[in-house]
Formats: structure tokens, sequence, C-alpha cells
């Protein structure tokens, strides 16, 4: 079961082209993680 205060630890951006590239990296520079980007 997922808990409210657990962190976010893995975001899946599902489509492609350049608003998923862009949601993306906008995630990844918001929360600053390791972060691993995988184009299909």
């Amino acid at each position: 079961m997922h808990q409210a205060n657990s962190p976010l630890r893995r975001i899946v951006v599902v489509g492609g082209g350049a608003a998923g590239w862009l949601t993306a990296s906008i995630i990844a520079v918001t929360h600053k993680h390791d972060d691993n980007i995988v184009s299909p």
C-alpha cells in the first residue's frame, strides 16, 4: 500500500515528442535526484 509520507521513487512519463521530453526534463530539474531518463 502506498503511504502518503513516502518520497517519490519513480516517475513514468507516458507519451512522446516534445511534450514528453519537456515534462521529463522539468521533473528532473525540479527534483534534482539521480535521474535516469529512458527513451524507448
